[in-house]
């Protein structure tokens, strides 16, 4: 149950509940035909090649992060599924093997980024990102972090908050399970951003802007200790190298609802770290 805020990961079937009221029963792929039912051709295409290739190796695939988060917020809404946008993909095994694998098959562009195992797969105008399934450890405050191999669980634990910690699996006997281990959909009914462990935004400042962007997303709010924590670590934010503020920055003024959370950056006086030679 997600209601007592045990952690959840269903498998042939899933009930959602909140306060005594059954939301939701949903049988194992439900999830899975929903999202493929929002990818366009050529991002077909990429997923089912890398589908193909996780069954080949006995890999664990899963799809992670906001593509799982928007998919479940519609859910929840009883929405139809959008168009979805970039796609992030976790694997057990080598990631960029696989990548190079994947687009070799499709014929795709790919570019890897061998200090993460991580790679990026184009076809025609959209992306797929893939990634080794890894813990992650920051040596210091704004620094990229250090990267090892993990089990998925592990993986989304070194994510930024609860509603972007969840996953789908896609091969094997994953194959539509939702992992939900810090109750993420919880938070989405409840529009809380909130934050995974105390450290957070000291270990990655620039999670303070995508908070603020999450919450205009889903015209939400910061849970108590998540509100504490930014305040507390605000002033890290001129810890980031420029790229990464720059970066940071771009996504957020780029966002659809970059009105409402540029006005939440100000009310949280995010603006008052600025680093000096931002452009």
């Amino acid at each position: 149950m997600i209601g007592n805020r045990e952690p959840a990961c269903a498998h042939e079937q899933f009930i959602w509940v909140f306060s005594g009221t059954l939301i939701i029963i949903m049988t194992s792929t439900y999830l899975v035909d929903r999202l493929r039912k929002s990818l366009s051709l050529d991002q077909k295409i990429i997923f089912d090649a890398c589908i193909e290739f996780s069954n080949l190796r006995d890999e664990s695939l899963y799809i992670v992060g906001g593509t799982v988060r928007d998919l479940v917020n519609m859910v929840e809404h009883g929405r139809d599924a959008q168009a979805a946008s970039d796609i992030d993909l976790a694997i057990s095994g080598d990631a960029i093997a696989a990548s190079r694998a994947v687009a070799a098959q499709i014929g795709a562009e790919l570019t890897t980024y061998g200090r993460f195992d991580t790679a990026t797969i184009r076809l025609g105008d959209v992306r797929v990102d893939l990634a080794r399934t890894r813990t992650e450890h920051y040596p210091k405050s704004g620094a990229l972090p250090q990267v090892e191999p993990s089990s998925i669980v592990e993986d989304l634990a070194r994510r930024d908050f609860s509603v972007n910690a969840m996953a789908i699996g896609l091969t094997g006997i994953d194959f539509g399970v939702l992992f939900d281990p810090f109750n993420g959909c919880f938070d989405l009914l409840k529009k809380r951003i909130d934050i995974l462990h105390e450290k957070s935004f000291c270990d990655d400042p620039s999670r303070m802007l995508r908070a603020c962007q999450y919450m205009a997303r889903i015209d939400g709010r910061l849970t108590g200790r998540t509100q504490d924590a930014m305040f507390r670590n605000r002033e890290t934010l001129k810890l980031l190298s420029v790229k990464r503020f720059n970066d940071g920055w771009s996504r957020l003024i780029n966002d659809p609802e970059a009105d409402v959370a540029l006005l939440l950056i100000r009310r949280f006086k995010l603006t008052q770290a600025r680093v000096l030679d931002w452009s």
